[in-house]
């Protein structure tokens, strides 16, 4: 619901005069009390604890020079993971309430980016990862194998290209654009060697 005018004018001046009564009285004591307190808190860990004394954050120097943050359920379950290493690569994860990684992105030192989705298992079922060099590419695996199957990508210059792999993760027809436009398809059998292409 929106003030009237004369609600923000009431509201205004009550600020004000509550202001000018106390600013002697604590705003000055809060301004002392600020200027004794430290302003750099040195240490290796922080937890957070939750009104149950179940931990529920942790942020840490780890083993390796990887600093992390870890974000826990009531159930003190980890559900989140920030964590930066020492040479650079980051990494974000989420994890399901049986602590199970469901999700990951990630940021390698060499420029490279990437997002995972896992099943319950914890077998990557998706990847989307882009390189520095302007390499895009989609690559979805098979749920039992944990083979790829299907791969999208764009190449550095931009041409197209659509990859089917079999059970065994040979690389069985490929469906490409060139650089001038003009498409190409691939066959293969089942050692991955090309047995037709169209156009010859």
């Amino acid at each position: 619901m929106k003030s009237g005018p004369s609600l923000y004018v009431v509201l205004t001046l009550a600020g004000s005069l509550v202001g000018g009564v106390l600013s002697n009285h604590l705003w000055a004591d809060a301004s002392a009390a600020a200027a004794t307190k430290p302003k750099v808190v040195t240490a290796g860990k922080f937890v957070l604890v939750g009104d149950n004394g179940v931990q529920r954050a942790a942020l840490e120097v780890r083993a390796g020079g990887i600093v992390g943050l870890k974000l826990a359920d009531e159930k003190g379950v980890d559900r989140t993971d920030l964590r930066v290493s020492g040479n650079g690569n980051s990494a974000l994860e989420f994890y399901d309430p049986n602590g199970r990684r469901i999700l990951a992105l990630g940021q390698g030192s060499n420029g490279r980016t990437g997002i995972g989705i896992f099943d319950a298992s914890g077998r990557v079922v998706a990847g989307l990862g882009a390189s520095s060099n302007g390499e895009i590419g989609l690559t979805l695996y098979d749920r039992k194998s944990g083979l790829a199957r299907l791969g999208l990508g764009l190449a550095p210059a931009g041409e197209p290209a659509l990859a089917l792999l079999d059970q065994n993760g040979k690389d069985r027809a490929e469906l490409s654009l060139g650089s001038d436009g003009k498409p190409r398809l691939t066959m293969a059998n089942e050692k991955g060697a090309a047995v037709a292409t169209m156009p010859q």
